[in-house]
């Protein structure tokens, strides 16, 4: 009996070494500024849930993690990243101009340009030598799409701006959560 226990002990161990490791990424997202028109009174927030998220995957041979803002898209851009079911998503902010007085009543031509980061830092939530790299951010906004010059309007006193990127992921990435920052910069114009 002993014998068999102690078979069915290595087998086991054998299986769950061989498991592959999920790794899960999540990006908090700080808002460094907005600057409101003469005027008007104009706010920028994070949504409600609208951290970058890339969420659960196996690290594989390694490679890279898109989010597009346009759709909410996930996908290997390239590498053996492996996509898990889970919870995935691009930033996603809300703007919203009120006009208090002055000339511009808050709309199409209530524009605003966005500045985005060249790049940003994962980092494990355990061990802290253990980074991640993210870049490309782009924006997509609800009511001036997207385009070379991020840029969007407040149709009708509001849009929502939606950030993604792309996560470089190591060969054999270490397993756990990582997260970090990044600074996004609107200008009301």
């Amino acid at each position: 009996m002993d014998n068999v226990i102690g078979r069915i002990a290595a087998q086991a161990e054998r299986v769950r070494i061989a498991a592959p490791f999920g790794v899960f990424a999540a990006f908090f997202l700080f808002v460094v500024s907005a600057t409101p028109a003469l005027g008007n009174s104009f706010s920028f927030y994070k949504d409600t849930n609208g951290d970058l998220l890339f969420g659960s995957f196996i690290a594989g041979t390694g490679g890279t993690v898109k989010i597009n803002p346009t759709d909410n898209y996930r996908s290997v851009t390239s590498g053996g990243v492996i996509l898990m079911n889970s919870n995935y998503h691009a930033a996603s902010f809300k703007l919203n101009c009120s006009t208090l007085s002055g000339t511009d009543p808050c709309t199409t031509s209530s524009v605003y340009s966005v500045t985005l980061p060249g790049s940003a830092t994962l980092t494990h939530s355990v061990d802290s030598t253990k980074t991640m790299s993210v870049e490309s951010f782009s924006a997509y906004s609800l009511n001036g799409g997207s385009s070379g010059y991020l840029k969007g309007s407040v149709t009708l006193g509001s849009d929502t701006l939606n950030v993604g990127a792309t996560l470089n992921v190591g060969a054999s990435q270490t397993p756990g959560s990582y997260s970090g920052s990044f600074s996004v910069t609107v200008t009301y114009q």
